[in-house]
C-alpha cells in the first residue's frame, strides 16, 4: 500500500538488515557500481548495479524508482524488494494515493535535480497525518532520501532509499556523499532511460505541464474554493498555523474552515477524510 517507506527486505542484494561495514562514502565500491552501472546502460540489470553502488555510499534497506510525468499516474521502475507492498506494483498508491506523497508534491512544485529527504519536503505535521499513520507507520520507516532526476520539464525519475525502524537512520556522512555525487547519478539514469526508450522504439511522449493538484471528498459540490484548498492541505499534514502561513489568512479563519468541512461532508475526524479521498479521487485529476 506504499511506495518506497514500504521497503522490506531486498532480493538479488545482501541482507541490509545490520550495519554494513561496506557503506561507507571512502569506500572505492561506489566506483565498481558506477561502473556496472554504465556497463548495464539500456538492459535489464541497470537498477540493481546503480542501487548496489549507491549502496556503498549510504547504507539502506530498500530502494524503489518512480518516474512522475503529467497527466500520468505514477509509473513504477523498480523495486528490490518482496512483500504484500509490492504485488501489483505498488497499484494502491499509483492508483491515488501518491497525491499525498511529498515526493510527489516535490515534482508539482518543481524541485531541482539532487538529493532531497522525506523530513524537508513533508509538512510540519506529516508525519501525524492519517496518510503517513496509514501507510508509512504500519511499514516500520525510520527515514527516507530520495535522488531526483529530472528528464524535462514535467517528467521527474526518484530514486528513493529508506531505512526501517529499529536501525540508524541515513548517516550524515553518506547523505553529503550522495549529495556531492549526485549528479553522476542522475546522468546515468538519464543515459539509461534514453538508451531503454531507443532500444524499445518508444520515444518519451510529449507532455503539455501537470495537471492542478485535487482530490475529491465525495461532498466537492457543497465545499467552497478555499474549503477545498484546506481539505487537501490537511491531509497533506499541515498544521493550521501551517495553513494559515500558505493560504495568507489568519489561524482563526482556517479552523472556521475546517469546521465547515466537516460540517457539510458529516464527518468528525482525519481518519474520515482520508478515506473518502482515497475512495473518491478521480482518476482524471492526478497531479
Amino acid at each position: 500500500m506504499q511506495r518506497a517507506s514500504a521497503l522490506m527486505q531486498p532480493r538479488n542484494l545482501p541482507n541490509r538488515d545490520t550495519a554494513d561495514p561496506g557503506a561507507d562514502p571512502d569506500s572505492v565500491h561506489w566506483v565498481t557500481g558506477v561502473a556496472g552501472a554504465i556497463a548495464a546502460l539500456g538492459g535489464p540489470g541497470f537498477w540493481d548495479v546503480l542501487i548496489a553502488g549507491i549502496g556503498a555510499l549510504v547504507e539502506h534497506q530498500g530502494a524503489v524508482v518512480f518516474r512522475y510525468r503529467a497527466h500520468n499516474e505514477p509509473d513504477f521502475l523498480f523495486g528490490d524488494f518482496r512483500n504484500q507492498v509490492s504485488r501489483g506494483d505498488f497499484r494502491e498508491y499509483r492508483k491515488r494515493a501518491y497525491l499525498l506523497d511529498p515526493f510527489y508534491l516535490a515534482y508539482l512544485d518543481r524541485q531541482p535535480d539532487g538529493v532531497h529527504m522525506l523530513r524537508d519536503l513533508a509538512a510540519d505535521r506529516f508525519f501525524f497525518s492519517e496518510y503517513c499513520r496509514t501507510y508509512y507507520v504500519q511499514t516500520g520507516l525510520a527515514d527516507e532520501v530520495g535522488i531526483f532526476c529530472r528528464l524535462a520539464d514535467d517528467d521527474l525519475v526518484i530514486v528513493s532509499l529508506v531505512r526501517r525502524k529499529g536501525t540508524s537512520g541515513l548517516s550524515a556522512k553518506g547523505i553529503r556523499a550522495l549529495r556531492l555525487l549526485s549528479p553522476l547519478f542522475t546522468s546515468l539514469v538519464r543515459r539509461h532511460l534514453e538508451q531503454a526508450e531507443s532500444l524499445l522504439g518508444k520515444p518519451r511522449p510529449a507532455t503539455s505541464g501537470p495537471p492542478a493538484a485535487r482530490l475529491h471528498f465525495g461532498g466537492d459540490d457543497k465545499l467552497t474554493q478555499r474549503e477545498a484548498a484546506i481539505a487537501d492541505l490537511i491531509l497533506r499534514g499541515h498544521s493550521s498555523p501551517s495553513m494559515a502561513l500558505l493560504l495568507g489568512i489568519s489561524v482563526e479563519t482556517v479552523k472556521v474552515h475546517r469546521r465547515h468541512i466537516y460540517t457539510k461532508l458529516r464527518i468528525s475526524s482525519q481518519a474520515e477524510l482520508f478515506s473518502r479521498a482515497m475512495s473518491r479521487s478521480a482518476a482524471g485529476d492526478r497531479r
